[in-house]
């Protein structure tokens, strides 16, 4: 997945990293080999909803860091990790149907909702225009 940040998103930028911001009902499954792949860690299950906490595989595209140019975009491995992840990896909840939902350990396949896609300066936090 790739995102093209337009000329006023790229001026807000006070670096050159970003912060990429989807909610878990702007997630949609997809078949395996296709989208994000999600690691469940643990399953809330709610009735007709059931939300799925885990974090994205290391080898995604969606676990680097965008680095800005004026001219295009490109990609590289952060290789930070948070707190209580394994390297590499992000935190993710996803919401999938409640009469159905995935075991803990499974792989989860996602494929977000472009449309519903949040972008934040990475070092102040502040969300980027549309």
């Amino acid at each position: 997945m790739s995102l093209e940040l337009t000329p006023a998103q790229r001026e807000a930028l006070t670096s050159d990293e970003i912060t990429v911001g989807i909610r878990p009902e702007d997630l949609s499954p997809t078949n395996e080999g296709t989208g994000l792949p999600i690691t469940a860690e643990v399953v809330e299950e709610l009735g007709a909803d059931a939300y799925v906490y885990g974090q994205l595989a290391p080898v995604t595209a969606a676990n680097t860091v965008v680095r800005v140019d004026p001219s295009a975009q490109s990609t590289k491995d952060s290789g930070r990790a948070e707190e209580g992840l394994e390297e590499g990896a992000s935190p993710v909840v996803v919401r999938t149907d409640g009469r159905t939902p995935p075991r803990p350990g499974s792989t989860v396949w996602v494929a977000p909702n472009q449309e519903r896609i949040h972008l934040f300066d990475a070092a102040t936090g502040n969300r980027l225009p549309e």
